[in-house]
C-alpha cells in the first residue's frame, strides 16, 4: 500500500486505521497481514520529503497532483516496475529538482532497502 500525507490527513484523528477502513477502500477480498513484534521486518517507507520540509502539490499535465506521487508513479510506469528502489529514488529526486520542487524524497527501511526491486525482492 502506498499512502501519502494527504491520505493520512483525511483519516480520523490523523491515524491510519487500515484494518477498520480496508473493506471500504479495497473491498472485502483484501487479506491484511498482522505483524508480530520481534523477528526481522522487510518493510520500506517512501516519504515525499524530509521531516523538516513540506511536500508540494501542483498542477502537472493539467490535473492536480502531489509532486512526489506524480513522479513516483510516472517512473514506475515508464520502467514497468522493473527498477530498484535506489534507482527509483534517484529518478524521482532528479525529476522534482528539474521541475523546481525543493522537497527531497526519502527511502527508509532495513539496511539493504535500496538494492531491492520496487515490488518485491
Amino acid at each position: 500500500m502506498i499512502v501519502d500525507s494527504k491520505s493520512l490527513g483525511s483519516l480520523p484523528d490523523g491515524t491510519a486505521d487500515v484494518a477498520r477502513r480496508s473493506d471500504e477502500v479495497f473491498g472485502q477480498d483484501l487479506v491484511l497481514r498482522r505483524f508480530a513484534r520481534g523477528g526481522s521486518m522487510n518493510h520500506v517507507l517512501w516519504a515525499a520529503c524530509k521531516s523538516d520540509q513540506y511536500s508540494s502539490d501542483a498542477s502537472i499535465g493539467g490535473s492536480p497532483n502531489g509532486a512526489f506521487s506524480y513522479f513516483f508513479c510516472r517512473h514506475i510506469r515508464d520502467t514497468q516496475g522493473r527498477i530498484s528502489r535506489e534507482q527509483l529514488l534517484k529518478l524521482v529526486r532528479a525529476s522534482l529538482k528539474h521541475e523546481g520542487f525543493s522537497q527531497v524524497p526519502q527511502l527508509e527501511g532495513p539496511k539493504a532497502t535500496g538494492a531491492g526491486q520496487v515490488f518485491g525482492g
